[in-house]
C-alpha cells in the first residue's frame, strides 16, 4: 500500500483481474493493480454486484471496459494510465480508487432560480 497523502495520483495499471469477494460469498469484484508515479503501489477495488451497478459503471468508463468484459479486455489495461484518488477512512485505513467523474445534471431554471435566491450560487 501507498505511504502518500489522501488526494488523487497519475499512475500506471500492473494488472486487472477479477477475484471472489472476501466479505460477500458468492460475489465478485474487479480488482485493479496500480503503480503510482513517484512510487508507491495500490490496489483498486469495485464490486460488481447488481447493488453496486452505478459506481461500477463509473469505473467501468473510466477503465474502457463493456459491462459485461471478457479476460481480454483486462489484459488490454496493463500499462494504461489512469488516476486514482487515496482516501483514510474513519478507521485509519488508507483506501484506494479508480477516479472517476460525476456525471453532470443540468439543473432545471427552477433548480437555478432557487439557487441563486439562496445565494448560494458564486456569481
Amino acid at each position: 500500500m501507498s505511504s502518500k497523502p489522501d488526494g488523487t495520483y497519475p499512475g500506471l495499471i500492473v494488472s486487472a483481474y477479477v477475484a471472489e469477494d472476501g466479505w460477500e460469498k458468492g460475489e465478485y469484484v474487479l480488482k485493479v493493480d496500480v503503480n503510482l508515479e513517484g512510487g508507491g503501489a495500490v490496489t483498486c477495488r469495485q464490486a460488481l454486484k447488481q447493488s453496486e451497478a452505478t459506481k461500477r459503471g463509473a469505473v467501468l468508463r473510466e477503465l474502457g471496459l463493456p459491462y459485461p468484459f471478457k479476460s481480454a479486455d483486462l489484459l488490454a489495461l496493463k500499462g494504461r494510465g489512469i488516476d486514482v484518488n487515496l482516501k483514510t477512512s474513519a478507521k485509519g485505513n488508507q483506501n484506494a480508487y479508480i477516479a472517476t467523474m460525476r456525471e453532470e445534471r443540468v439543473l432545471t431554471p427552477e433548480e437555478l432560480d432557487e439557487l441563486g435566491e439562496a445565494s448560494e450560487v458564486p456569481f
